[in-house]
């Protein structure tokens, strides 16, 4: 059994997978977990940031995928599976963001958020659920521009708002 989350907030001998670990939100979630002495596997798509996170961190596992695709998510799975058994932690944490205003954005820059932000978050936890514990904690990262509209990241806010409802729906069902 998993040792508990008390008032300490430890994360000591958990068995924890970060997406999207190579920078910002996930990297210092990875350092953290790592430090804490959990059993951390981090996915990113650049592996040499994946890298030099394993040595800045001192352990863990990283993972070069992309995600978006779903050979790279299967990979993650099995990888999971295999270096940590049962899952009691998943932190999802990936996201792209256009920096244009809307009137200049291209479709392909609309497909491609969602399909990052939106498509990629539900199918990284789809694929993940069968390694995950009874007890496990699945986390997707939104943004504060759901509800804070900031010029530049329209399409940005538009797929965080989705994935808010995925999320719900996710916890509803």
């Amino acid at each position: 059994m998993s040792p508990e989350i008390g008032s300490t907030r430890t994360l000591a001998g958990r068995r924890v997978v970060i997406v999207g670990g190579s920078a910002g939100i996930g990297r210092a979630i990875a350092l953290s977990a790592v430090r804490e002495d959990a059993q951390v596997v981090v996915a990113g798509r650049r592996k040499e940031r994946l890298d030099e996170l394993i040595s800045e961190a001192g352990g863990g596992l990283g993972v070069a995928v992309d995600v978006s695709l779903a050979a790279g998510r299967a990979e993650l799975a099995q990888t999971a599976a295999d270096r940590l058994g049962t899952v009691d932690l998943v932190i999802v944490c990936i996201g792209t963001a256009p920096m244009t205003f809307l009137d200049s954005t291209s479709e392909e820059d609309w497909h491609s958020t969602f399909e990052t932000n939106v498509v990629a978050v539900s199918e990284v936890i789809r694929v993940l659920r069968p390694v995950c514990g009874p007890d496990a904690l699945v986390v997707a990262m939104s943004s504060e521009t759901v509800h804070q509209i900031r010029p530049l990241m329209g399409i940005y806010s538009a797929t965080k708002a989705a994935l808010d409802h995925v999320i719900d729906t996710w916890r509803a069902e």
